[in-house]
């Protein structure tokens, strides 16, 4: 049946859901979900009713109905989660929403939609590989984590004249707004950041260090401490891209500004990606196998 309603409310649907996605989907392999485009592996099944059951309302990878599944399996009992606390944006006409899903290392915002940064960059054809072979990989569930939205957050953190979509900033942020007293230089967010933070409790309702283990964010910090993780300076990270003029800046990338961007962010991203992939699938492994031993 193409009809997945059934799924938004009751809790108990989750596992089954995920069953279900693993036999029509993954031919019975959960691991496949590793490093693999979620958006392709639905659309190669080349099935309406498949795809229509596990995306469901919001055309979002990191927001199909099977994605908040796997945030329910994977991290339900931290925050509690349910379909309806989870939403797109963070709100709609009628209703805020809790949470959301959120894309950490994003693609358009160093590469460009359809690679059109890093084709005014004329990469070479290693470096332009390189990019081709992330946009398979930044839509996989190792790339995706769910939020405490309140607010928008999300919106906050994806700020094109502030954070830019870095998601090291936005951990180095969440680690200053827990320990207020230090100074890092995460803190020229502060600000702007803090307002909507303090409308989501969950970001001080757990020690900062445990949401980092829980959420397997361990390769954002050094002595347990957030850095700069793509090695990008935060003022070079300032400036614009050539071809695009949004913040009426003078200050552009060199050619050999943004290849060291382009090469690092793909290295650095693609290990992160691959390491919480892993750790967020053998969960998905475990918590599916107890609930069918117990049903």
């Amino acid at each position: 049946s193409c009809n997945f309603q059934n799924y938004l409310t009751k809790y108990q649907y989750v596992s089954t859901l995920v069953n279900e996605f693993k036999e029509e989907v993954l031919n019975g392999d959960l691991k496949k979900l590793i490093n693999n485009d979620l958006s392709e592996l639905i659309s190669d099944t080349k099935n309406k009713c498949i795809i229509d059951k596990y995306v469901g309302k919001i055309n979002d990878p990191d927001m199909y109905l099977i994605t908040q599944a796997i945030y329910i399996i994977v991290w339900g009992d931290i925050y509690e989660l349910t379909f309806n606390q989870l939403g797109s944006w963070g709100r709609t006409v009628d209703r805020q929403y809790s949470f959301r899903g959120d894309t950490m290392n994003s693609f358009n915002s160093v590469y460009g939609d359809e690679c059109v940064i890093a084709k005014r960059y004329e990469l070479n054809d290693t470096l332009m590989n390189m990019v081709k072979d992330y946009h398979k990989l930044y839509h996989s569930i190792g790339n995706f984590i769910v939020i405490p939205n309140r607010m928008n957050v999300n919106s906050k953190r994806a700020n094109y004249y502030s954070i830019q979509d870095f998601y090291d900033s936005f951990i180095g942020v969440i680690y200053q707004f827990c320990y207020p007293e230090k100074n890092t230089e995460y803190s020229v967010y502060y600000d702007e950041l803090s307002p909507v933070l303090e409308k989501n409790k969950e970001y001080t309702a757990i020690k900062f260090e445990t949401w980092i283990e829980k959420f397997f964010l361990e390769s954002y910090l050094a002595n347990g401490v957030p850095f700069n993780v793509f090695g990008i300076d935060l003022q070079m990270r300032k400036k614009e891209y050539i071809g695009r003029n949004r913040r009426s800046k003078d200050a552009f990338y060199s050619k050999d500004e943004y290849v060291l961007l382009a090469k690092n962010y793909y290295e650095i991203s693609k290990q992160i990606i691959d390491y919480r992939a892993k750790k967020i699938v053998g969960i998905i492994i475990d918590r599916v196998n107890e609930e069918n031993i117990m049903n």
